[in-house]
């Protein structure tokens, strides 16, 4: 970008002209010695006699005093020092005029310890680059008492003006309409001053604005190292304390003010940050002014925004903006004392960064903090054209340490679309730490947006909470298609120790949770549950919650449910491959939760686990598993789930319908188990699941691992053929009729007799293959190989007992030779073991995996035939 300069190639000549003279000539010294509007010994005259270079002071002696009023403007008109020493010089106006005067002609003028009062606008420069102002009072005399011009400085189409520094700022208050203006200029640098304020910092006397940076300014640096004594002052001020936009009204046509930088001041309180003097509207706004910069990830560099009257920071049609190492609601100190109302929004605006790496020496992360107004948030990242921003690595709802909570009403408050919440890492250095929030952490009401490493409710060590009251909320019908936790370890939330829910949708569809810790510590390892439901969809549709080897883990506390499910329009959701009750490393969590799954007044048409691949979830320790209630709870299917643990008593049911849910769908009958056979009765063409079961016959359910499936006729009568079934085992079986309604599971029947193979006329023996980490493969194509008819239900592989203690056989059909693997990984994705041999064509070949020296746990297993990978399963191994 360029300035639009008029008469550039006249103002060139002149600057070179004062260069050569300043070069060429010694500096002369004027001093003023007369109070007098004009008239020998008077600044006016002083500056009419004076030379490009010269230096005007003050002789307050022989003036007779220290104030002069002047009744015209003043014309610098060359390049010249005006000094009031330490003598507290005033100079003021008999009207709304300017005091100082300059075009191009004054450039590299300096204006020094002077105090400007009582006019239109104290200094107005214009095409007059590189004047410093330093050590002045505009607006206030020496003794701070408040005598306002309407505008402090205005810079127009000006380059490289200095307006303070460090020991040489000015105070810029009491003016009636703005403190600074910067139009069209660049590179500005406003340092040290105070502005809003009395000198020391410590009481408000207002400007209207205090700085604006408007119509194509650029590089601005407001501010820089506080510890240095660069940073501003900016509080006090009736509306904003900085506003960086594009026109005098905030919509109009003038060129976006980009490229500047607000760095190390404080704004909206004191100068030693113990008291507010807030700006009255916002700290700071940005509007229609995109790729600026507010807080430098540099220490000392960041800004303190806080306790200013509505916004602390307000981005508004100003795009590419970023937020790093600013302290927006909270101070230094970690007090928050501050009446905060709102933090920062993001307002249709896109591609914004709001931190980075919350790692300290990094310097990215913003701690936002304080704003404990019900219903006000720390950020609010609304509006339909708020899109593809990224909060990432900041502490919102704590101080700086992570360890005291400093709540905001709502931690963040999301309605945009597709922005992303966090971010994929394995540290969590770009996961945001959202905790201590009243009401909620992370308020969703958007669509699209992702929800990646981030730890809600948890202290900065992962290890104990610091709760939220609900932790992520999903709310209102236009919060769909948000992604929490992407499937990947890196991606994942953890969402623990929160005063009620960890997760709540309220209405919405299409949500994919994937992956999740959910009340536990950061590793996993510890219980730290939310103190309500870990998830509750109350009224959610179309929701996956895990998938394939993307499961949520999922831990709650005793009388409370895993997953809640309520209310009718809780319709088509799906739970796949997740873990209850369990922790990371597969034990068990030390307080379990009443019932993994329930549905309650209408829920219909959702599943837990998948009929189409077989996959289930894991659902440990609860007595009764799953549970609904209602009659107007229908069409739920439960497929493939492995449910164990519970107590061994005859109302601990494992899935337990309850008045009339799921039309009273009656369980199915084993009327026959034999080893080789196992038949009964159902309803007509129900879809019908047979388990091994860990508990004994006279008892209902116990799934310990998924058998096979089959399907009744349209008489309700059906058969499956099992394998590797022995004397003695238990079964148990789940109806499904064609609305999708799953039955409780059956009575439990213990396996009669011995499956007795039939030999085939020419028997061949495959050669025996070698295995590694413990594998055995079975001989196959023989008349002894029990495994030949074992039904795989479709899949490449099924592996039985599963969950396993000692032993786990993966058993597959192979249509011609081949090497096969079978690798096993723990769910931090290390492999654990390997199996593998070559095989010949032919069914029930298989590879066993000794479990002696594995940790109990959740395991993937992951087929590979010749090299390619075929399947993909999880497994649980139990002591």
């Amino acid at each position: 970008m360029s300035l639009t300069k008029k008469n550039g190639m006249a103002r060139l000549v002149l600057l070179a002209t004062a260069v050569l003279a300043a070069a060429t000539a010694r500096a002369a010294t004027i001093t003023v010695t007369s109070l007098e509007n004009s008239g020998a010994g008077t600044l006016r005259q002083a500056i009419l006699d004076a030379n490009s270079g010269d230096i005007i002071t003050f002789d307050t002696t022989a003036m007779g005093g220290n104030s002069i009023t002047v009744y015209s403007g003043i014309n610098l008109g060359k390049q010249l020092t005006l000094d009031g020493e330490d003598k507290q010089v005033v100079i003021g106006a008999s009207g709304g005029f300017i005091i100082f005067y300059s075009d191009a002609t004054g450039s590299g003028s300096i204006i020094r310890n002077l105090s400007l009062v009582n006019c239109g606008q104290a200094i107005y420069l214009y095409q007059a680059d590189n004047v410093q102002i330093l050590n002045c009072r505009l607006g206030v005399d020496w003794s701070d008492t408040d005598l306002g011009n309407s505008w402090g400085i205005m810079a127009h189409e000006c380059d490289g003006v200095i307006i303070g520094a460090p020991g040489q700022g000015n105070v810029i208050s009491g003016n009636s309409e703005y403190g600074i203006v910067l139009r069209n200029s660049s590179r500005a640098v406003i340092q040290g001053n105070r502005i809003g304020t009395n000198a020391a910092g410590t009481l408000a006397m207002p400007n209207q604005i205090g700085i604006r940076v408007l119509d194509g300014s650029f590089s601005t640096l407001i501010g820089g190292d506080r510890t240095a004594g660069e940073g501003n002052v900016i509080s006090g001020n009736s509306m904003h304390g900085v506003e960086i936009s594009n026109s005098d009204g905030y919509g109009g046509t003038g060129e976006p003010a980009t490229g500047n930088t607000l760095a190390g001041n404080t704004i909206g309180l004191s100068l030693n940050q113990g008291a507010r003097i807030q700006n009255n509207t916002h700290g700071v706004l940005l509007s229609y002014a995109p790729y600026n910069q507010i807080g430098l990830p540099e220490a000392g560099k960041g800004n303190v925004i806080a306790g200013n009257g509505n916004y602390n920071l307000i981005v508004q049609y100003s795009s590419f903006t970023r937020v790093q190492n600013n302290r927006v609601g909270i101070n230094e100190y970690d007090s928050v004392s501050f009446t905060n109302n709102y933090g920062m929004a993001i307002s249709e605006s896109s591609g914004c960064l709001i931190g980075g790496d919350r790692q300290v020496s990094a310097y990215e992360r913003n701690i936002i903090s304080g704003h404990n107004i019900s219903g006000r948030f720390g950020i609010n990242c609304g509006a339909a054209n708020a899109m593809g921003n990224t909060i990432s690595g900041n502490i919102i709802g704590l101080d700086s340490t992570g360890t005291v909570a400093r709540p905001n009403s709502i931690g963040i408050y999301l309605s945009g679309r597709q922005s992303c919440v966090g971010g994929a890492n394995t540290g969590g250095a770009y996961g945001n730490l959202i905790s201590g929030n009243a009401e909620v952490g992370l308020d969703i009401r958007g669509r699209e947006n992702v929800v990646l490493g981030n730890w809600i409710g948890l202290n900065a060590a992962g290890d104990a909470a610091l709760a939220n009251g609900i932790g992520l909320s999903l709310t209102g019908t236009a919060s769909v298609y948000n992604e929490i936790g992407d499937g990947t370890a890196a991606g994942r939330n953890v969402i623990s120790g929160n005063a009620q829910e960890g997760i709540k949708c309220s209405a919405g569809f299409g949500h994919r949770i994937l992956n999740n810790y959910i009340g536990t510590s950061a590793d996993g390892l510890q219980q730290v549950s939310n103190q309500r439901y870990p998830v509750r969809l109350y009224g959610a549709a179309g929701c996956l919650i895990g998938q394939e080897s993307a499961g949520n883990l999922i831990c709650g506390r005793s009388g409370w449910q895993g997953v809640n499910m309520t209310s009718p329009e809780c319709a088509g959701n799906t739970l796949v491959a997740n873990s209850f009750n369990l922790l990371a490393d597969g034990s068990l969590a030390p307080e379990a939760i009443t019932a993994s799954v329930i549905m309650e007044i209408g829920p219909h048409d959702n599943s837990v686990g998948l009929r189409s691949s077989g996959v289930g979830n894991l659902l440990v320790g609860a007595d009764n598993a799953i549970a609904l209630y209602s009659g107007t709870t229908v069409n739920n299917g439960f497929f493939g789930n492995t449910i164990c643990g519970f107590t061994n008593t005859i109302t601990a049911l494992g899935i337990s319908l309850n008045s009339g849910a799921n039309n009273g769908k009656a369980a199915p009958v084993i009327a026959a188990a034999l080893a080789s056979l196992i038949s009964g009765t159902s309803g007509a063409n129900d879809y019908i699941q047979i388990f091994r079961s860990n508990r004994a016959e006279g008892y209902a359910g116990g799934s310990l691992a998924l058998l096979g499936t089959t399907a009744a006729d349209v008489s309700g009568d059906w058969s499956w053929t099992p394998s590797g079934l022995v004397y003695g085992d238990v079964v148990t079986a789940l109806a499904t009729d064609p609305a999708k309604n799953t039955s409780q599971f059956s009575n439990n029947v213990s396996v009669e007799g011995l499956a007795t193979p039939t030999p085939t006329p020419t028997p061949v023996i495959s050669p025996t293959p070698t295995a590694t980490n413990t594998a055995t493969p079975a001989a196959t194509g023989t008349p002894s190989n029990p495994l030949a008819n074992a039904d795989l239900a479709g899949k490449a592989v099924v592996a039985f007992p599963n969950p396993a203690k000692d032993r786990m056989t993966f058993v597959f059909h192979l249509e011609a030779a081949a090497k096969v693997e079978i690798r096993l990984y723990n769910l931090a994705g290390e492999q654990v073991a390997a199996l593998s041999g070559d095989f010949a064509a032919g069914r029930g070949q298989s590879l066993a995996w000794n479990l002696s020296g594995i940790a109990p746990g959740v395991y993937v297993a992951r087929m590979l035939v010749n090299g390619n990978e075929k399947a993909k399963a999880k497994v649980a191994v139990v002591k």
